[in-house]
């Protein structure tokens, strides 16, 4: 094998031919490269690929991104307050469905506008609850009347951010049924297998 070459090596690994062009993916935390590789030979569960330097990043999201299924609660933020002030404020019941560092998509009975401010408040697992304000950056309502909500919690210290990253990680970790030592950069190969 020459320093043009690499090996790849899983239990479960797509026979190729000499000469078959791979396309490959490479993940790690919120970032994704994808670069073809000519098959030089492939035999039990080894393939070696010649590397090709044509590397494009496909995955330009500042924060990786987790599907979760998840309670939370959220209401409308006025900028005007009545009488009973901060105790006036009506929480719904709502379901956040994706998650990726300070940005949050969720599922509404409330109608929600673009640019308005809320309040969210989420369970999550093995933390404290997460609570904070947040700006809607996008609102879409279905046919079932509840509403589509893409919002960013806003006024956020560092270590707040870090933290929500965190729990990113660990909702994917979780939902895939792993550890969070057991997070590892994945190959994908042209037919959308794992390699």
């Amino acid at each position: 094998m020459n320093a043009d070459e690499f090996v790849l090596e899983a239990e479960t690994l797509a026979e190729g031919t000499p000469g078959d062009l791979w396309t490959l993916q490479y993940k790690s935390d919120s970032r994704a490269w994808e670069f073809e590789a000519e098959v030089i030979r492939s035999e039990m569960g080894k393939a070696v690929l010649a590397h090709s330097s044509n590397i494009r990043q496909t995955n330009f999201r500042r924060f990786y991104r987790a599907s979760v299924d998840i309670p939370m609660r959220v209401a409308r933020l006025p900028f005007h307050g009545d009488e009973d002030g901060l105790e006036g404020i009506q929480f719904a019941d709502a379901t956040l469905v994706e998650i990726g560092g300070p940005g949050i998509l969720f599922k509404s009975p409330i109608a929600l506008a673009v640019n308005e401010r809320i309040l969210v408040h989420i369970e999550l697992s093995d933390s404290s609850p997460i609570q904070g304000m947040a700006k809607v950056r996008r609102s879409l309502t279905g046919e079932s009347g509840l509403s589509m909500v893409g919002a960013e919690l806003v006024a956020l210290e560092s270590e707040e951010v870090t933290e929500l990253c965190r729990q990113t990680m660990l909702a994917d970790l979780n939902k895939a049924g792993v550890g969070e030592e057991a997070h590892q950069p994945v190959l994908q190969g042209a037919a959308g297998g794992v390699l």
